[in-house]
């Protein structure tokens, strides 16, 4: 059983990572690269989701809510990812055609180990692009607003169909 995610177990010596595919609690991408994970938590935040024409699902994150992108740090980026007064809010629905998207806030300890496997899986380069780039934004938990990093599509391919349920799988 995974701790459920709290505010003791949420500091710089771990990595908020929300999850939306292939990474969530009982897939096989989950048992490979998050054996570093301390505590896990269902969480969503307002996205577009797709899937993919190769099988798997992309999120498009609203620019406003972007707060920050990926510096290729590990141990920086889970400085940046410190709530503060953040957890008092709710999030709000943005303008335009945005869905609820479901996922899980994963807790992941030792960021620059956790990470850069994390980074190569999902096609993550800080200096080069590639498919995804994580971002930090805020996501809804059952009982706080939290700040976590996102993998997410800098252009979804036009063959892409809208998941408009907001879960993949």
């Amino acid at each position: 059983m995974v701790p459920h995610a709290s505010e003791a177990t949420l500091n710089v010596s771990t990595l908020p990572l929300f999850v939306y595919g292939s990474l969530q609690y009982g897939h096989a991408a989950h048992r490979r690269y998050c054996r570093t994970l301390v505590a896990l938590t269902p969480a969503g935040l307002w996205g577009r989701l797709y899937q993919l024409p190769a099988g798997y699902p992309a999120v498009e994150v609203p620019a406003p809510a972007i707060l920050g992108t990926a510096s290729g740090d590990p141990s920086y980026d889970a400085a940046l990812a410190t709530d503060g007064d953040i957890a008092k809010y709710r999030l709000r629905r943005p303008l335009g055609d945005w869905q609820w998207i479901h996922g899980e806030l994963l807790l992941l300890a030792h960021p620059r180990r956790a990470l850069p496997p994390l980074d190569r899986y999902e096609d993550f380069h800080p200096k080069r692009g590639g498919q995804y780039h994580r971002v930090l934004t805020q996501v809804q938990t059952p009982t706080a607003t939290r700040l976590a990093w996102i993998y997410c599509t800098r252009h979804y391919p036009a063959e892409s169909t809208r998941l408009r349920l907001g879960r993949w799988r």
